[in-house]
């Protein structure tokens, strides 16, 4: 992550100005490559895929409904009206990205709750069903988005550059969207939770370490808080990766790195036909990934172990015991070395990556029970606190 990088002005040396200079016309440079990359890549895809903006939402409109799976949870009743409603939200890059709301329709809601979903993933499949889950039962009301280059929003498929660029657009979208969102019709101000899934919990991690006050708790289900050795590629490609592919512009966002069983080894064992309905999901990323993509997402999670301990927001995290995806052993280390007075930490022995949504229904249920409680706790904390004008 480029939030470790070490540089001159946090060592205490002073840059030449020569240097200064050469380091701004490289940086230029590497922008220009960087532009031109993605224009020849989007250009390309428009005329051979949807992996464009433009072709993902031209094949899937935003206006138009989306299948959903199955619900997560045994059925025991259908789910309450909701009031559903979607749009763009415009960076200040020009970049626009597309979010959805689901809220009571016949009652205010308790509380805010934004979810982040994992990578490849969009807001509009598994992650809109955990979402309306907690709507029903809890009463919030959910603000779910597609990050950066993933579902309807902006970008060329799962090209993710700069982990920091895409903490900040988060960011920028949270200011913009999610904090009106809590302000209700006599101007109190609803409480605010957030939802992260595996790569949507490392951003969700990274934001609540940037600002320990923005959420009122968090849940973390399965974060990438490091890649697992399994899912790493060996040493020496990395190396070669990072020190020789990764520093030619065009290559570097080519999409040639295997990941074969990838999709398969989320789903729980007992679970496979979720991966049947996961198959029909065409909107989610499933291919190769893009060599600078990789990096990026190691560099991010390695950052994020290496600094545990400033993360001060009240958290739960849920991990399955046999993930081989994100290393459970990771949310066992954050939960012991967080800096947070308040966290709690659920382990699911035999369960794998797809806590919310690729398990079986007893899993759901104890995953889903799980945050229930620890959720409702602190909405009804906040109420105390906060005082009646804001439920």
């Amino acid at each position: 992550s480029e939030m470790c990088i070490r540089d001159s002005s946090r060592t205490g040396q002073k840059p030449k100005s020569g240097d200064r200079g050469s380091k701004l016309r490289a940086k230029r440079m590497g922008n220009f490559f960087d532009r031109a990359s993605e224009r020849l890549l989007t250009t390309c895809a428009r005329r051979t895929s949807y992996q464009s903006a433009e072709g993902r939402r031209a094949a899937f409109p935003p206006d138009e409904s989306y299948p959903t799976p199955t619900r997560c949870l045994k059925v025991r009743e259908a789910f309450p009206p909701f009031a559903e409603s979607t749009a763009f939200f415009a960076l200040p890059d020009g970049q626009h990205l597309w979010w959805r709301q689901v809220r009571p329709k016949d009652a205010a809601p308790r509380a805010v709750m934004v979810f982040f979903h994992g990578y490849g993933d969009h807001s509009s499949f598994h992650m809109l069903q955990v979402a309306r889950e907690y709507v029903a039962e809890l009463h919030v009301a959910a603000l779910i988005v597609d990050m950066p280059n993933h579902g309807r929003s902006d970008g060329l498929y799962v090209l993710l550059r700069s982990w920091t660029a895409l903490i900040v657009a988060m960011e920028r979208w949270c200011d913009g969207v999610c904090e009106p969102a809590r302000i209700t019709a006599v101007g109190a101000k609803l409480p605010l939770f957030a939802y992260g899934a595996s790569m949507g919990g490392a951003v969700l991690i990274d934001i609540a370490m940037r600002s320990p006050d923005r959420f009122d708790g968090v849940v973390l289900c399965a974060p990438m808080v490091r890649v697992a050795q399994e899912a790493r590629p060996h040493p020496g490609v990395e190396a070669f990766l990072r020190h020789v592919i990764c520093r030619i512009p065009l290559v570097r966002d080519l999409a040639l790195v295997p990941n074969d069983g990838f999709f398969e080894n989320i789903f729980g064992v007992d679970a496979r036909w979720r991966m049947d309905e996961h198959r029909a999901n065409a909107l989610n990323y499933t291919g190769p990934t893009r060599f600078k993509t990789g990096l990026t997402l190691i560099d991010a999670a390695d950052c994020i172990a290496s600094r545990m301990e400033t993360l001060r927001t009240p958290f739960i995290v849920l991990h399955g015991g046999a993930d081989l995806t994100t290393a459970p052993a990771l949310s066992r280390e954050l939960h012991a070395r967080a800096g947070a007075a308040d966290k709690a930490l659920l382990i699911v022995d035999g369960a794998r990556h797809a806590l919310d949504f690729g398990e079986t229904a007893e899993v759901h249920e104890r995953v889903f029970a799980a945050t229930f409680d620890w959720l409702r706790t602190r909405i009804a904390r906040a109420a105390i606190r906060d005082g009646p004008a804001s439920v």
